[in-house]
């Protein structure tokens, strides 16, 4: 049942579509039934509060180890994708004229690669996801133009 906070959001809004489906899950109904009890209230808005976190560090697909208070909060390989696809749509859009972004893979190995009329530009994408190295070209190519 929504309270009068959620009721400002839309049905359609992300984090209304993203919050049913949760609300749908047995982690829900599991922590809601923790918090019901007060002696594990605290306990149980911890571990609400981990997930969400651990989500949000997880966005761009960098996997966290599991350990024991955020195991299963790690992304799916579908929603990895899902970011992945939405930051090359942004590159799509903000890369400046002249400016390509390339994703190459290949059996074990996926890197992606600046290029500007071109030419190849070095871009330290170590130890990031494939999302994550698209931000940071497009972040690059933007910062070359601007400087």
């Amino acid at each position: 049942m929504p309270t009068e906070v959620m009721a400002m959001i839309p049905e359609t809004d992300p984090l209304m579509i993203a919050w049913k489906s949760y609300s749908a899950t047995e982690a829900y109904t599991n922590t809601r039934g923790w918090a019901a009890n007060k002696m594990h209230v605290d306990g149980s808005l911890w571990a609400a509060f981990c997930a969400g976190w651990y989500a949000a560090q997880a966005k761009f697909c960098n996997m966290l180890p599991a350990t024991p208070a955020v195991d299963g909060c790690q992304l799916s390989g579908e929603k990895c994708a899902k970011y992945l696809d939405e930051e090359i749509e942004m590159a799509a859009r903000d890369l400046p004229e002249g400016w390509i972004v390339e994703v190459y893979v290949e059996n074990g190995a996926a890197w992606v690669r600046l290029d500007h009329d071109g030419e190849g530009i070095d871009v330290d994408c170590s130890d990031m996801t494939l999302a994550q190295q698209v931000e940071a070209c497009v972040r690059t190519a933007n910062n070359r133009i601007s400087s």
